[in-house]
């Protein structure tokens, strides 16, 4: 019975700090910053409430947190017949968009500011159109259009790369940083 109750008691210790944790009162800080030829701005940010920044294509946006400091931007966005047309001449394969959307394609671009490597996954930059998250296409591109390739990138390196998804035709798209661990980079999007 002694037993019982040093589990029940450990058990209860952990769901407390759980609890404590997800409310905010655990948290690390960061910097989110942005900037493009315009200048640039910095606002603190704490990890239960991040602060959101709005941004557009060829901006740059810097991040500071728990999983690393990286720069990170929307280079370049095609979408509609053109981006169709893309795909489609990527390979025979490629399936033509859903009635009523089309091909977005955006170009993402990622440099690593930190002295240790960093992950890059290109599902962690998520479209949403007209507010819904799209899923990433699963389609060959021609080689001009190199994929954002996962995996490692090392302190001072940059990649990039193009993402496709499918979007609502004419919809209002906005692209975001979802890390996988959930860090503070959840606090600026890209409106294209």
């Amino acid at each position: 019975m002694k037993n019982y109750w040093k589990i029940f008691g450990v058990l209860l210790a952990i769901l407390l700090l759980l609890v404590i944790a997800s409310s905010g009162c655990i948290s690390n800080s960061g910097t989110v910053s942005a900037g493009s030829s315009g200048g640039s701005y910095s606002t603190p940010v704490p990890t239960s409430q991040p602060s959101t920044l709005t941004l557009y294509v060829g901006d740059a946006m810097e991040m500071t947190g728990y999983a690393g400091h990286i720069i990170w931007s929307v280079d370049q966005v095609i979408r509609g017949n053109q981006a169709n047309s893309i795909v489609a001449s990527g390979n025979m394969f490629n399936s033509k968009p859903d009635s009523g959307y089309e091909y977005l394609l955006y170009k993402i671009s990622v440099t690593n500011l930190d002295s240790k490597k960093y992950s890059v996954y290109s599902y962690c930059w998520p479209a949403y159109a007209d507010g819904v998250e799209t899923s990433n296409e699963f389609v060959v591109l021609p080689d001009t259009y190199l994929s954002l390739a996962s995996g490692d990138i090392l302190s001072g390196a940059t990649t990039s790369g193009w993402i496709v998804v499918q979007v609502p035709t004419g919809s209002s798209v906005r692209i975001y940083y979802d890390p996988l661990f959930g860090d503070l980079y959840e606090s600026g999007y890209f409106i294209i």
